[in-house]
């Protein structure tokens, strides 16, 4: 049996077998890896990803990416004059200050001018 997990609704739900096996977790989720009888998948937090199916862990989103919503398969360019770092839920505008800075897209700094 596979049983998705659900956080905002602190719920569990079973999902029926294909064939022999069980469905594997997505894209976008991973599995806990501790019953092997159950798998429990788990959507990816804000901030982080998983390509591929069955992964054991979410990867923290890249140094100029970010990923505002949970259980996603990749993460979204930074735009231009914002800055991503490591893991970011969302861009961060460069700061105004009075010489000025800009960042390119994709960025995971702002530059002086």
């Amino acid at each position: 049996t596979y049983y998705l997990y659900d956080p905002p609704q602190n719920t569990l739900t079973a999902v029926q077998r294909e064939g022999p096996r069980c469905l594997d977790c997505k894209p976008g989720s991973y599995a806990n890896g501790f019953e092997p009888a159950i798998n429990l998948c788990f959507p990816c937090l804000k901030g982080s990803f998983s390509a591929d199916y069955n992964s054991k862990h979410c990867k923290p989103c890249p140094s100029g990416s970010y990923q505002s919503y949970e259980g996603q398969s990749s993460c979204d360019s930074c735009p231009a004059n914002h800055y991503c770092k490591e893991g970011s839920e969302r861009p961060t505008r460069c700061p105004l200050t009075p010489t000025a800075t800009f960042a390119y897209a994709n960025a995971s700094q702002c530059i002086s001018c």
